[in-house]
Parts: C-alpha cells; sequence; structure tokens
C-alpha cells in the first residue's frame, strides 16, 4: 500500500541591496510516515524552510553592512527565564518590551536569527499561550 506524500513549496524574496533583491523557493515532496499525520510532516518542513530562510536573510543583512537594530539591544533587558533542562531562555509573548521582538517573529513567520540569538515562537499545547524563545547562536565561524 503506498503511504500519503504531501508537497510543501516554500519561498521568499531577500533584499540583497538598496535596490536588488534574490528570489528563493524551496519545493518538497515527502511520504507521510506511519504514525505521523500530513499536517505534522508540513509542520516540521515549513519550520526547516523558515530557519533556511532565516539565516540565507541573515546572511544577505551581513554582507550589506547591516547592522544590529538599538532594540535588540533592549531585548536583553527583557525578563528572560532560563529553561530548567537544556540551553535557552522565554518569555511570554505579551511582556512589556517585547512588542517589537514579537512583530518581528510574525513577520518572519515565527523563526529570526539575530547578531548573537536564535528567536522562536511557540505556542503551548495545554493553554494555547504564546511565548517567545531564544537561544544562544555559536558565532565563531568555521
Amino acid at each position: 500500500m503506498e503511504r500519503p506524500k504531501v508537497t510543501v513549496h516554500k519561498g521568499a524574496t531577500i533584499a540583497t541591496g538598496e535596490y536588488s533583491n534574490v528570489r528563493i523557493d524551496y519545493t518538497v515532496e515527502a511520504e507521510v510516515p506511519s504514525g505521523k499525520t500530513a499536517s505534522d510532516v508540513i509542520t516540521t518542513l515549513e519550520t526547516m524552510f523558515d530557519e533556511r530562510i532565516s539565516k540565507q536573510r541573515e546572511t544577505a543583512a551581513q554582507k550589506h553592512n547591516v547592522g544590529a537594530k538599538p532594540e535588540e539591544a533592549d531585548w536583553e533587558k527583557l525578563p528572560w527565564k532560563k529553561y530548567t533542562r537544556g540551553s535557552g531562555e522565554w518569555i511570554p509573548s505579551e511582556t512589556k518590551g517585547a512588542e517589537g521582538l514579537l512583530a518581528r517573529l510574525q513577520g518572519s513567520k515565527g523563526v529570526w536569527q539575530a547578531s548573537d540569538h536564535s528567536y522562536k515562537l511557540s505556542r503551548s499545547k495545554s493553554s494555547g499561550r504564546l511565548f517567545i524563545q531564544r537561544f544562544q547562536r555559536d558565532v565563531r565561524g568555521g
């Protein structure tokens, strides 16, 4: 018996200068493994694409000397809570002072790379509340 398949397409136009840009597109067809739903597979692929697109936006911004915005320094002052297990920190999305970060995340499909951290929106499965997660980036290069 043939497994069901899903096709996911995601694209973005990335600014590469004041008057130039480049278009990137990803398309993947994948089988839905047993024990998973089509929605699970789609969400996984979209998250992967969003992360790649965010990295490509960041790379383009760095090549064109687009520095960190002043508001990023303010985000360091937010009341981040460390995870009890693993790395990273989180705050509720409605935290005062996080409005700009929330807007940026919503405008970039919930994933964004800043100079020192990766940010991601997440929703509690139990309460439905929206949270902002952040993880320290490895900026050593390589």
